[in-house]
């Protein structure tokens, strides 16, 4: 049975992960939101506006109400603001999983940050919630998300043939990672 806990503070040698905050909508348009390169992996378009990435950063905030909802700001120490952020996206309590999706700033690629940031959720979400299986999807042409999933422990399961619908109406396909309690207990 799941323990749902909310958006806890997390904490490492390198990173907070942390709720977001009203006011988090500046970092997020300038960090992530606004960056084409980053926005160009996503299904949702460039930002246009520090107030619109506001807008979004309030409603999350409002939805921190719900003991379900797990939504983290990446806050590297060195920054001291958020330059991405990593989420439960769908959660199936029945079936005691969760799909992580997580959304990082190009400047800030290949450092480790992602890879150390879904370790650090993975690690809350089968200790502390009691999930026992954790699930990622990325774009099969985004290796370097799949290198993130590999990295902690998660395996390829398989594709989804047109799993989902790009900017320009076009479909792709997503490739599934997934770990499950008894996989990391293997490790």
């Amino acid at each position: 049975m799941l323990s749902h806990q909310g958006t806890k503070r997390l904490l490492s040698e390198r990173l907070i992960l942390r709720p977001f905050a009203r006011g988090d909508g500046k970092a997020m348009f300038f960090n992530w939101a606004s960056d084409e390169y980053t926005v160009a992996r996503m299904i949702w378009d460039l930002y246009q506006s520090e107030a619109q990435a506001e807008r979004m950063v309030r409603q999350w905030v409002a939805a921190y109400h719900s003991p379900s909802v797990y939504h983290w700001a990446i806050v590297p120490l060195t920054v001291h603001r958020p330059i991405g952020s990593i989420s439960v996206v769908r959660c199936q309590d029945y079936l005691e999983t969760a799909e992580v999706g997580y959304c990082i700033g190009s400047r800030w690629w290949n450092q480790g940050y992602v890879s150390e940031a879904l370790g650090m959720v993975m690690d809350f979400l089968f200790d502390q919630v009691g999930f026992h299986r954790i699930e990622a999807r990325h774009d099969e042409e985004n290796h370097a998300s799949g290198r993130v999933m590999e990295k902690n422990g998660m395996k390829r399961e398989g594709l989804l043939r047109g799993g989902y619908k790009r900017k320009d109406g076009t479909f792709g396909t997503m490739v599934l990672w997934g770990i499950t309690a008894e996989d990391r207990e293997k490790e």
